[in-house]
């Protein structure tokens, strides 16, 4: 009787499977009892940066005036409808002229039309760890990621 080539499986076949597999464990392995990591002051700033960055973008397209405001009292950054709310494990603080604190607990960073901001820095941190600046030019309205390098 002639065997067919189709009988079994190829070495390629074989491999991809081993890759899929071992791709699969090192998911599991990384996170295994799939609870989300607190993210890191540093992690947290970056991503308050490229929100902070995008919103001078459309402050500038769009013609108007747009904020940042950051609540330390509610642990959370809101950047135009977007918010972004800390773990309690981060600190949080903000440095903002005097007429923009709205109110006890909340400072502002305004974007104008005309490039220029009201300038700022937003400070992050973790308890033990390394401190995370935001920095936005008052003049320029340029965003500025200090000490985020991990």
């Amino acid at each position: 009787m002639k065997k067919d080539k189709t009988d079994g499986f190829t070495l390629v076949e074989m491999l991809v499977v081993l890759v899929i597999a071992a791709l699969a464990l090192s998911v599991l392995a990384s996170n295994p009892f799939g609870r989300p990591r607190p993210q890191s002051a540093a992690a947290l700033a970056r991503q308050i940066s490229v929100a902070i960055a995008a919103l001078e973008a459309r402050a500038l397209s769009t013609a108007s005036s747009l904020s940042v405001v950051v609540d330390v009292a509610t642990h959370a950054v809101i950047i135009g409808q977007n918010r972004i709310d800390l773990p309690p494990n981060v600190r949080l603080s903000v440095k903002t002229g005097a007429e923009l604190i709205v109110e006890d607990g909340k400072g502002m960073i305004v974007f104008f039309p005309d490039g220029t901001s009201s300038g700022g820095e937003i400070i992050l941190g973790e308890p033990s760890g390394p401190v995370s600046i935001v920095r936005v030019n008052w003049i320029t309205g340029a965003v500025d990621l200090i000490g985020a390098a991990s």
